[in-house]
């Protein structure tokens, strides 16, 4: 979902699908909420749209490093941009 305000624009979706589509370094502002570490694995519900697919919810800073420097955000990202990370469960 894309919503403008005051010349800014808030993407809502997939992050994959939304990198996708955005020019490089045209970002001034990434905010994360990943899983929280709960060490689980959560599946989606049999019936549902996305039935079948499923995750860990375990992970490591080193992972997360490793991810997110060689992925679509660094590339959409200004030099100067914010990347905000909620950690909070």
């Amino acid at each position: 979902m894309r919503k403008s305000a005051s010349g800014n624009t808030l993407y809502t979706n997939d992050n994959l699908y939304i990198l996708s589509g955005l020019n490089s370094e045209s970002v001034d502002l990434i905010y994360l909420d990943p899983p929280f570490n709960t060490k689980r694995m959560y599946s989606a519900s049999v019936g549902c749209k996305t039935a079948g697919a499923s995750f860990k919810d375990i992970w490591t800073w080193e992972a997360i490093i490793t991810k997110m420097t060689n992925c679509s955000a660094v590339r959409v990202t200004k030099s100067k941009a914010t990347v905000r990370w909620n950690t909070c469960g």
